[in-house]
């Protein structure tokens, strides 16, 4: 099945940039999805900037105007209107260390320059990289990849990945797992504390992904770990 009609399979219509129809919560707010927020911000590059592309300084000042109306923000010199669904969503996309930009950043080809265009936010629905790890959609608006990965090819390619940097009989928690896969990266410890990586290759986090989605499966308790995720685990994972 070719990527257009795999993702007009899911609901999302490539030639449609109209923002959701998004109404506010009980508490008077535009609590958006992470597709609502993305869909949102995609309407508004197009509309303002369809060919141009936008950095994490812009969603972090965007983040930071009011709630209430309008807002007016600078952008390479031009000045650009925000409604309040728009901020709602750039807030979305700033909110836990612009986690969602992160993964809509790497949409297109996998790599974080830290900058986005439409196309990373397309490509990024199409390849199941917008919503990151353990998470699917029950109306089908968008695709979740991992069925794709076995869980013991997740767990050789996880395994690479972290020995490399962290070295032999490693433990991680669910919680630094899921960080792997929704902000792609993890920190590192160093000797003046910890040092944030970006990982920069989409098999990686697709594993770990895979393995949030298994993670009752790979806890097997290799290495005393119950409740986190070791290197015994997933080298036993492979062997099943």
């Amino acid at each position: 099945m070719g990527a257009v009609n795999s993702s007009l399979k899911y609901n999302f219509r490539p030639d449609d940039y109209n923002a959701p129809q998004v109404k506010r919560g009980a508490d008077g707010n535009y609590n958006l999805t992470d597709y609502q927020a993305a869909l949102t911000v995609r309407s508004w590059m197009y509309n303002n900037m369809p060919n141009g592309m936008i950095g994490f300084q812009t969603v972090q000042g965007a983040a930071r105007l009011p709630k209430e109306g309008s807002s007016d923000i600078s952008i390479d010199g031009k000045t650009y209107t925000l409604t309040e669904q728009d901020k709602a969503a750039f807030r979305k996309f700033n909110h836990d260390g612009l986690t969602l930009f992160r993964r809509l950043d790497g949409g297109h080809n996998g790599t974080h320059d830290l900058v986005m265009g439409i196309w990373d936010i397309d490509a990024a629905i199409k390849n199941g990289r917008l919503h990151g790890a353990a998470d699917h959609s029950p109306n089908g608006e968008w695709r979740n990849r991992n069925s794709e990965m076995p869980p013991a090819e997740a767990a050789k390619i996880f395994d690479d990945y972290v020995s490399k940097r962290l070295g032999g009989s490693w433990n991680m928690a669910e919680r630094d797992l899921k960080y792997v896969a929704n902000a792609h990266g993890m920190y590192l410890p160093t000797k003046d504390g910890k040092q944030f990586l970006m990982i920069d290759d989409p098999q990686v986090i697709r594993a770990a992904s895979v393995l949030l989605d298994n993670w009752g499966e790979v806890q097997i308790g290799e290495g005393n770990s119950v409740g986190m995720l070791s290197q015994e685990e997933l080298q036993k994972l492979m062997s099943l």
